[in-house]
């Protein structure tokens, strides 16, 4: 059955940051029948030195992919099942010192939890930190010169920000290499070159990484 509650789970820090002001809860979670949280209060709550219970200040779908489909009885067709990346941002700034915080979310039966990540900070963020649309539009042909491997490729953003861009050609092992800080224009566009010395061609060609992140000043 379609949005069946399958369980609740914590995240718990009872040695938080005392002096934290933004606390920032990334989470990759596979669907079942269409759903990963329970609807329709699922979603996860912050709780604060055991009983403040916050809503996010910021709620954003960072990335998804598709992992096969279901039948719907709603639509009488097959419907895609995706892993969705979520990001949830708190500010936490109006409260005292913080003992301990807890994240509660509840997941649909057969939801499977791939990753989490939790930050603390003592800075006050009053913007998303998620970034927002980066994508890459227009992609580039590897070309090996006798020395090193060159490509350059079209993304879009938010405009007028600067993002520090990072690469890999393969997940394995988390290994990123960074190509510094480049600026969208008033459009939102920008071309970012990538080289690697030696002949990567064929692997540039079959696949690439990327990630980014803001640059940016309260």
């Amino acid at each position: 059955m379609p949005n069946t509650l399958g369980g609740t789970l914590r995240i718990s820090d009872p040695t938080a940051l005392q002096t934290a002001k933004t606390i920032v809860f990334q989470i990759q979670i596979g669907e079942a029948e269409g759903y990963d949280f329970h609807e329709p209060n699922g979603t996860p709550v912050l709780r604060i030195n055991g009983t403040t219970v916050l809503t996010p200040t910021f709620t954003q779908l960072l990335n998804r992919y598709q992992n096969g489909t279901f039948y719907s009885p709603a639509t009488k067709q097959d419907e895609p099942i995706y892993v969705n990346s979520l990001g949830f941002q708190w500010n936490v700034s109006g409260f005292g010192p913080i003992n301990s915080l807890e994240i509660d979310f509840s997941a649909v039966t057969h939801a499977q939890v791939y990753r989490m990540r939790l930050d603390q900070t003592a800075d006050i963020v009053n913007r998303n930190v998620f970034l927002p649309d980066f994508k890459m539009v227009a992609r580039g042909i590897p070309v090996y010169d006798g020395a090193q491997t060159s490509v350059t490729h079209k993304f879009s953003g938010p405009a007028n920000t600067e993002l520090a861009i990072e690469y890999s050609d393969s997940l394995a092992g988390d290994s990123w290499t960074s190509v510094g800080v480049w600026s969208t224009g008033s459009d939102g566009f920008v071309d970012v070159p990538f080289s690697k010395a030696d002949d990567y061609a064929s692997t540039f060609a079959r696949g690439m990484f990327f990630r980014a992140s803001y640059i940016f000043t309260e």
